[in-house]
């Protein structure tokens, strides 16, 4: 019986340990905060191509025998639905069961948007092709990094990731229409 309960007061014990932790860690996370555009920039069918000298990649519409014509064949990552060039210099993601990209990630020089923004441009540039009317996401605890959302969920978005004034990501996403 001594052992008993011994062992009750070791699994409470380690049940206490675990809950702090969660706790601690909880607590620490930085809040994120969210200023919506007061009108979401209405896209168009350009803004979700990504070019790279003469290859162009179509978010939302590209197969991915398409984007390997131009970019060479890649792998996938493990099991999952990413997928990477042989160059390594983006990120594709497709959606399960489906050929078509979803979402277009990079942290390249060598890419730009249709309106010709690349990673490395000043943040001015971007607001100055695209405009005001964005979401901006940062963290609480973050000045100098953000997020420059255009674009809706519904039918896409363009996104500049922004540190220190420049512009250090670009995602693009558009989720494959129904065929």
């Amino acid at each position: 019986m001594n052992t008993r309960k011994r062992e009750g007061w070791l699994v409470v014990g380690l049940l206490l340990i675990a809950v702090t932790a969660g706790l601690c860690i909880t607590l620490s996370s930085p809040t994120v905060h969210v200023e919506y555009a007061q009108k979401a920039l209405q896209l168009d069918e350009n803004d979700f191509s990504i070019r790279s000298g003469t290859a162009v990649i179509r978010v939302g519409t590209d197969t991915l025998t398409r984007v390997e014509k131009d970019f060479g064949k890649g792998r996938f990552l493990g099991m999952s639905t990413v997928y990477e060039p042989p160059s390594r210099d983006f990120r594709l993601r497709f959606p399960k069961n489906k050929d078509t990209v979803w979402i277009f990630d990079t942290e390249h020089p060598g890419y730009s948007t249709s309106r010709g923004i690349s990673v490395g441009d000043p943040v001015d540039e971007v607001l100055k092709v695209y405009g005001e009317n964005y979401s901006k996401v940062t963290l609480e605890d973050d000045s100098e990094s953000y997020d420059l959302v255009y674009g809706s969920r519904s039918e896409g978005t363009v996104t500049f990731h922004c540190q220190n004034g420049v512009v250090s990501r670009i995602v693009v996403s558009r989720y494959p229409a129904v065929r």
